[in-house]
């Protein structure tokens, strides 16, 4: 996610113009010329703080109304045929909004990219407004910015796999969440409750960061699957992304009858979110994770389909509305003085067991000693995050 800032009283607006709600005091508009502006590279993809200003002396178009991102380059402008309609909303006045530049990929095979701009409204002195108006539309304009990143890349693999057929490489990188359908089993179709509570289980990965190089992990959504771990002398459900890595187990042995009802001792195919978190107790940032387990019905591919569009959506939006907290409190933490550090954990992989202690492995599962404490202080710039999910 990028950074959302604004300097809420430069464009404000008399409180006789102020409608009330976020709905009317706002206006989503689609920025033509996106492609003459901005090259189709993830450098120019994400969500961004801009304005809208009235072109007055542009000698093509008197009546031109542009869109700029804060550093003063220019993204598109407002079409035509819009034009007498977006300045009925902005009374011919530059206002502040938030653009979502995202890619898609063309009828032609070109990668191409789309934006639109959300234009708020600020009003005098009413900041506690301002701020609600901001953090609704940042959280559903990033929302819909990361579904777009997401089937961008879904849709960028098939054409790749596509074109290169005769390479036959099996191991060639997908989209971070895949439906896999035909790789799982199928329960019985009189199983089926129709219900989103019954035919998925969700629940809280434990201390996800435990197996992890902090060099190599990476927020946002993904799929896998969940199946028994096998760690020291106890057997657990633990959740594995596509490469077969393990990500974390439930949070509580409690889970373990309850995912070993649910999937009748089946592998069976999760999605799941990671997002950083700073641990209360530590001021260090761990990682943060949930796991959706879906069950698969025989000839029901349209239903499984539809679970995994809804769960999918649902996890990425509280992925980041988890991120926007994560980013407030290491940003408060750190104006008053206190280091924000990542958890050793991101350099020792270790595992609990109860009360009978932790044991520590290493990256070949080898046990070691224990450390304690945070690591070293490492930038967060680490962290590899996009608001949407990252495309590689």
């Amino acid at each position: 996610m990028n950074d959302i800032n604004f300097d809420i009283a430069k464009h404000w607006l008399p409180m006789s113009e102020k409608q009330g709600s976020i709905e009317k005091d706002t206006l989503r508009i689609k920025v033509a010329g996106i492609n003459f502006h901005t090259k189709p590279e993830t450098s120019c993809w994400g969500v961004f703080t801009g304005s809208i200003k009235p072109e007055p002396s542009n000698p093509y178009d008197s009546n031109a109304i542009g869109f700029y991102k804060s550093d003063g380059q220019l993204l598109g402008y407002v079409q035509k045929e819009l034009q007498d309609y977006v300045n009925q909303f902005c009374k011919g006045k530059e206002l502040d909004c938030v653009i979502a530049i995202t890619p898609f990929t063309s009828k032609d095979g070109k990668v191409r990219n789309q934006a639109y701009a959300t234009i708020l409204k600020f009003f005098e002195n009413d900041i506690e407004y301002a701020t609600e108006m901001i953090n609704s539309i940042t959280e559903d304009v990033g929302h819909d910015a990361l579904i777009e990143i997401t089937h961008f890349e879904k849709d960028s693999h098939l054409l790749s796999e596509s074109q290169s057929k005769d390479e036959n490489n099996a191991n060639e990188e997908e989209g971070n969440t895949v439906f896999r359908y035909d790789e799982f089993y199928k329960f019985p179709q009189s199983d089926k409750t129709g219900k989103k509570t019954y035919d998925t289980l969700t629940i809280r990965i434990e201390d996800a960061d435990w197996y992890f190089d902090r060099k190599k992990w990476q927020a946002g959504v993904f799929s896998g699957y969940a199946d028994v771990v096998h760690l020291e002398s106890v057997n657990k459900y633990g959740i594995y992304r596509e490469d077969d890595s393990l990500v974390g187990c439930p949070n509580s042995f409690d889970f373990d009858d309850d995912i070993r009802e649910f999937t009748e001792g089946h592998r069976i195919f999760c999605v799941f979110k990671l997002v950083p978190h700073i641990d209360s107790q530590t001021d260090c940032i761990d990682i943060y994770g949930k796991a959706v387990l879906i069950k698969f019905f025989e000839n029901e591919e349209k239903y499984a389909r539809k679970l995994f569009e809804d769960t999918r959506t649902r996890l990425a939006k509280s992925t980041i509305a988890d991120y926007k907290k994560f980013t407030e409190k290491k940003e408060y933490l750190e104006k008053t003085g206190i280091s924000v550090l990542l958890s050793w954990a991101f350099d020792t992989r270790r595992y609990k067991f109860g009360d009978n202690g932790t044991t520590y492995l290493d990256d070949n599962g080898r046990p070691q000693n224990p450390r304690n404490g945070c690591a070293t202080s490492v930038a967060v710039a680490i962290l590899i995050l996009c608001l949407a999910i990252c495309y590689l």
